[in-house]
């Protein structure tokens, strides 16, 4: 695995993912659990420097036990985007030298470490480069090199985006890393990451609530 950097933004508990609100009552246990699942995969990858931008308090206390360094600046990440450009900053002013800050969405449970790490390598010769989510029109993970610093475009229609900015695309059919590109932002959404296999943390919140689970399967 290169020498990279990877940066992830995750909401105030509270106020993330309220598509699920109805379907999910405990949604933030969720969301910490689906945060957890993807440091866990990138860790396995073999990526030491980790951020994390956050207000949570929670996401922060988790932060700390796991060794993963954690900001919080309510003037500076009051968007994804500008929250991804301060964990960003930080990353590139650690003491280290990186060959890539990778900006990853922080709800993809069923990420595989080896899919992680096949997309970094397909990412190294690009300045920017995309990968898509499993609808090819969200992104899922921004990989660009640690001298590349203009703001982002997470956000509806952000691969699009993203790629006339410059960025390859590195799977344009859709056809590799399944785990990767499988971000969670419906009950549909999380039926497909269970079809892949989550990490630990998503599948025991899972295991008490199979019956809504599977309902969004059969819906999907």
């Amino acid at each position: 695995m290169p020498a990279i950097a990877v940066v992830l933004a995750v909401k105030e508990l509270t106020n993330a993912k309220t598509r699920l609100t109805e379907a999910v009552p405990d949604r933030e246990d969720l969301v910490l659990a689906m945060f957890a699942d993807t440091v866990d995969a990138v860790r396995a990858a073999g990526v030491e420097h980790v951020v994390v931008v956050s207000l949570d308090a929670d996401v922060a206390a988790w932060a700390r036990r796991h060794q993963v360094t954690h900001v919080g600046d309510a003037e500076r990440d009051s968007s994804l985007n500008a929250a991804f450009a301060l964990g960003a900053e930080v990353a590139r002013a650690g003491d280290h030298e990186l060959s890539a800050i990778a900006l990853l969405q922080a709800d993809i449970p069923a990420l595989r470490p080896a899919e992680f790490a096949s997309a970094i390598i397909a990412a190294g010769p690009h300045p920017r480069a995309v990968v898509a989510d499993r609808d090819g029109t969200g992104t899922t993970m921004l990989v660009r090199h640690p001298h590349v610093t203009e703001m982002s475009s997470f956000g509806p229609g952000s691969a699009a985006a993203h790629r006339t900015a410059g960025a390859v695309d590195l799977d344009p059919l859709g056809h590799n890393w399944p785990g990767l590109r499988t971000d969670v932002d419906t009950l549909a959404d999380l039926a497909a990451a269970a079809e892949l296999g989550v990490g630990e943390h998503t599948a025991s919140w899972i295991q008490g609530r199979r019956s809504a689970v599977a309902r969004a399967r059969d819906a999907s």
